[in-house]
């Protein structure tokens, strides 16, 4: 790590987390829930075609720490298909970037759109 990175760490991360961070909880097929501080975004909505019609794709990302024994606990290696809930929502982890002390997980959730249908009220 650079010299930046490590001032970082020490000096701005933890700010960061303490100032802008919510409650979160991260699970994987190796671990346990994990209950940890993290700062999330906000999320981004977008529509596309599937094989079973149009879905909703909601996309956001979460900063944790890496460090699992820090005041904001963390985990050191998260992995792509994990589980991150904020306010109850469940998120599947869509990419991990590790930045110095930090890491940004990416996360998806997908929904279906429902659609109404005019030619079923015909003849009622």
């Amino acid at each position: 790590m650079s010299r930046f990175d490590d001032i970082y760490a020490i000096a701005a991360a933890p700010v960061l987390l303490e100032f802008m961070g919510d409650s979160i909880s991260y699970e994987d097929a190796n671990t346990d829930p994990v209950s940890l501080t993290g700062i999330p975004t906000p999320i981004v909505i977008a529509e596309e075609e599937s094989d079973d019609g149009q879905r909703r794709l909601y996309r956001t990302t979460v900063t944790i720490s890496n460090d699992p024994a820090g005041d904001f606990k963390g985990v050191a290696d998260p992995v792509i298909g994990g589980i991150v809930t904020i306010d109850t929502v469940r998120w599947t982890v869509d990419d991990v970037e590790p930045k110095s002390s930090l890491i940004v997980l990416h996360l998806l959730r997908v929904g279906a759109i429902e659609r109404s249908r005019p030619e079923l009220r015909k003849g009622v």
